[in-house]
This record gives C-alpha cells, sequence and structure tokens, in this order.
C-alpha cells in the first residue's frame, strides 16, 4: 500500500511540475498580438498564431515595465537593414480562454498606434476576436492610459477637443486649429459600462497644456486657435485638473459666440 501511495505521489508530483511548465512556457510575447491585429496593424492574414512558434519567433517573452506594460522588439526581418519596431501590451483582462490588452504598436517610423482589443485563446492557439476601443496615433486619438478597462484616455489636439464638444464644425480646418500627430492638448476620458457591448462614453476633459494667446516667432498661431486660448484663460481653466462635461460647455458656448461669429 505505501508502494502504490509512493507511486501515486509522484505521479501527482510530476503532473503538477509539469503543468507549471506548460503554463510558464504559454506566457505570450507581445510581438504575438501585433502579428494578429487586422490590416494595417498586423501582419497575419488568418489572424491567428501558435504561442509556441511565435515566441520561438519574437525569441523572449518580453520585458516588463514600472507602467504595468510589457514591451518587445518585433522581429527584423531577413536582408532588413533598419528596426522593425516594437510592440507593447498592458492586460487589462485574462481569463483561461480571452485575454484583453491595451496595444501600442511602433513600427520604426513616428506613427505609434494604440487600441484595446479582446483575443480569444485555445490551447496553444492565440486568435484575434475584435476592437474594443479604436485608438489612434498619438494625439489622433490615442490611448493614453486604460485601467479595469472601464477608464480610458485619448489624447487630443485642439480641433479633437472642439470636435468632441462641437459636432457642429463643418467649414473648420487644420488652418483654424492645430490638429497634427505631436499637437497634443488634451486628455479626453472615457468610460465603458460592458466589456463587450456599447462604446464608451465621454466623462470628461483635462487641459494638459496652455494654448498660445498671440503669433509666436517660430510660426503663425491661426486666429481661431488664439481666440479659444482666450476664452479658456479668461473663464479660469487650469492644467492638469479634469473637467466634467457641464463646465466645459460653458467655454463651448462662448466660444462659438465669440470667436466663430467674428
Amino acid at each position: 500500500m505505501l508502494s502504490q501511495f509512493l507511486k501515486n505521489s509522484c505521479f501527482i508530483f510530476f503532473f503538477l511540475l509539469y503543468n507549471a511548465s506548460y503554463c510558464r512556457s504559454q506566457e505570450i510575447n507581445p510581438y504575438c498580438y501585433g502579428y494578429i491585429m487586422p490590416a494595417p496593424s498586423g501582419e497575419h492574414k488568418n489572424r491567428k498564431v501558435s504561442i509556441n512558434y511565435c515566441n520561438k519567433l519574437a525569441g523572449s517573452v518580453g520585458r516588463k515595465l514600472p507602467s504595468g506594460f510589457t514591451i518587445s522588439n518585433n522581429p527584423k526581418p531577413k536582408n532588413q537593414p533598419y528596426s522593425a519596431g516594437t510592440t507593447a501590451i498592458k492586460v487589462l483582462k485574462k481569463t483561461k480562454h480571452e485575454v484583453i490588452v491595451l496595444i501600442s504598436q511602433w513600427y520604426g517610423g513616428t506613427g505609434n498606434l494604440t487600441q484595446v482589443a479582446s483575443f480569444k485563446k485555445k490551447g496553444d492557439i492565440l486568435s484575434f476576436h475584435k476592437i474594443l476601443v479604436e485608438g489612434g496615433d498619438r494625439c489622433f486619438g490615442g490611448i493614453q492610459d486604460a485601467r479595469f478597462i472601464l477608464s480610458i484616455t485619448k489624447h487630443k489636439t485642439p480641433y479633437g477637443f472642439l470636435e468632441l464638444f462641437d459636432k457642429s464644425t463643418c467649414g473648420i480646418t487644420y488652418k483654424d486649429l492645430s490638429d497634427c500627430a505631436v499637437c497634443c492638448f488634451g486628455i479626453a476620458h472615457y468610460e465603458l459600462e460592458d466589456i463587450g457591448k456599447g462604446k464608451p462614453v465621454l466623462t470628461g476633459f483635462t487641459f494638459k497644456r496652455e494654448l498660445s494667446e498671440e503669433n509666436e516667432t517660430q510660426y503663425s498661431v491661426p486666429v481661431l486657435e488664439r481666440c479659444l486660448a482666450k476664452e479658456i484663460k479668461k473663464m479660469g481653466f487650469i492644467t492638469d485638473r479634469k473637467y466634467l462635461i457641464r463646465e466645459i460647455k460653458p467655454l463651448i458656448d462662448n466660444f462659438r459666440k465669440r470667436c466663430l461669429a467674428k
């Protein structure tokens, strides 16, 4: 009886050891998520990949950062002298068969695309499921962060800010209000109540820098942007504080009356 007990104990020990080892080997390199994203972000047409194969291709499981992201260099194709970029992911939710991540992809140029996406996992196969929150390239709606998936923040330009609160921006262009990938002006705050349904709801805005009220020596500041800067200052808005929608609306009303009516 003792020998049988020892045999069973050994079997259980090696079974647990095998499973622990298998679980560790199933850590997924960030590149694997980016690899199966839909075009133009991903490379794989079938939107699924073997985790073991992809981890070997990437060469590691990535490097963990204090911000909660795991980052990895994308494998460089043969005969390609320049960088293949990096992929970083922040796991927002993880179950046995699903992983939801905030993914940031950079392919060696100036662009940096961020999105929140859902992936399915079955055995060794990782497959793309769907985009949950559309992001963008840096100030063009790039997702700054996401916590517990219900709280999402996106970068916005001066034009993007106005577009959030005033859909009747017909006729206004980037010549009137700055709108470029490095023209970050503030952060829009969203909430998503159901991870699998609905769209993120705008809850507030944080100004991250002051707009210039006068022309600067390096470039000409658009007239409308200078007018918006004066209204922001006149109404006492400050940077690095989240304002609710109801607090922002009077600013938009004043902008319409005093800037667009001119």
